[in-house]
């Protein structure tokens, strides 16, 4: 009689376990459940995406071309896509609204080729895919993007970020871990009240525009991008509109792409004024002369400090750049000839100390989520207890 009731008791114990299992999938269907357990915090939104949402002023509309059958990776892509968007609905419920399109649905190929032309001149590119399913090849033309419509506006927006019509695992894992920058990007593009104003400097021996082409290309995206040398002259950054009485800036930001002459003392104090008056500078700055081509050429080199001049202002900043070199066992390798002159010369790859691989760290918008990055011939910096916010670090060696 005992054994019966523990049996009876034992059923009931497993009914109500699968009973309650039911419930949490049941209810975890319709609602987004989302626990971030990682340290850096991967899969959370940014402040900044949260209040990009939140502060929208009509509905964005997002159709995305990731549905129907498509390969394992790609439904890796597709299933973040909707995941993401459905955390950002959570901050504009009413603000945000998605769909996902087979652009291949249509059985009649005359169908589908007027689909993928239209798609083709919105700017969405295509990707042409073999894969294996079922015990089948299925060739298939993929559309990894999406269109984004706000108040009578569309933007193409591309997923997938490659050059190669076959996109592999790599690629498809970057794209997921880039999603929440390119998807508020372009919401921020096409939201937008008017277009923020880059300066790139020059006349220090700053980068030259084709040193610059790939990231002005980029920035022209969303910004108006513009070239402009100081020349010690007020009105190069800055103007003052009648009936003003201060001056306003031309420019939100300022680019200083890696100078090597030395700065004149009036060039700084305009500078400096533009940062008093609100504007951003990115300063990409090397304090030492070096490089492997002229290592390569001679077979060894001397690293010699730049008199750049900009020492002082930075110091105001709160940040000290060093004279020195950074030496890091995460590197990227050098390939080297290991064997005498001949035609069997052999290449063998050694760790490159002089050239860091670092690992961003933390949540910030400008690191979240991004691979590590390749330095070249990097000083070390220092922070300065200042009245100013203090820095953030964003890259820091091993």
């Amino acid at each position: 009689m005992a054994a019966h009731s523990n049996r009876r008791r034992d059923l009931l114990e497993l009914l109500t376990g699968i009973a309650i299992v039911g419930l949490i999938l049941f209810i975890g269907s319709y609602a987004l459940v989302r626990v971030d357990l990682t340290s850096e915090k991967r899969y959370t939104l940014t402040d900044a995406t949260k209040d990009l949402v939140a502060g929208l002023g009509d509905v964005v509309y997002v159709k995305v071309y990731l549905d129907g059958e498509l390969p394992a990776d790609l439904r890796r892509l597709s299933r973040a896509t909707r995941e993401l968007l459905d955390e950002m609905r959570v901050h504009g419920p009413d603000k945000l609204e998605y769909s996902f399109v087979d652009p291949s649905a249509s059985p009649d190929e005359r169908t589908r080729r007027e689909v993928y032309d239209q798609l083709q001149g919105q700017g969405l590119q295509y990707t042409s895919i073999t894969f294996r399913e079922k015990g089948a090849v299925t060739e298939r033309i993929v559309f990894p993007g999406a269109l984004i419509t706000y108040r009578g506006k569309t933007i193409p927006l591309q997923l997938l970020k490659t050059q190669f019509r076959t996109p592999d695992a790599d690629i498809v894992n970057r794209s997921i871990n880039n999603l929440e920058y390119e998807l508020a990007s372009a919401i921020r593009q096409i939201t937008g009240p008017k277009r923020g104003r880059i300066a790139f400097l020059e006349g220090h021996g700053e980068l030259d525009d084709l040193q610059v082409m790939d990231l002005v290309n980029a920035l022209g995206e969303q910004y108006d991008v513009r070239r402009v040398r100081i020349n010690e002259e007020i009105g190069s950054l800055s103007d003052r509109p009648k009936g003003i009485t201060h001056r306003v800036n031309k420019f939100d930001l300022v680019v200083v792409a890696k100078p090597d002459t030395t700065w004149p003392a009036k060039d700084l104090f305009i500078l400096d004024q533009f940062v008093m008056n609100g504007g951003k500078v990115i300063w990409l700055v090397d304090v030492m002369n070096a490089n492997l081509d002229s290592l390569r050429a001679n077979q060894y080199s001397m690293a010699v400090p730049l008199d750049l001049g900009v020492e002082e202002l930075l110091f105001n900043y709160g940040v000290r750049i060093n004279a020195d070199l950074l030496l890091d066992a995460s590197c990227a390798p050098i390939e080297l000839y290991t064997t005498p002159y001949g035609n069997q010369r052999k290449l063998e790859r050694f760790p490159w100390y002089f050239e860091p691989v670092l690992i961003p760290q933390g949540a910030h918008p400008i690191v979240h989520n991004i691979d590590p990055v390749h330095m070249r011939f990097v000083s070390s910096t220092d922070t300065l207890a200042t009245d100013r916010p203090q820095p953030t670090l964003l890259l820091p060696t091993s």
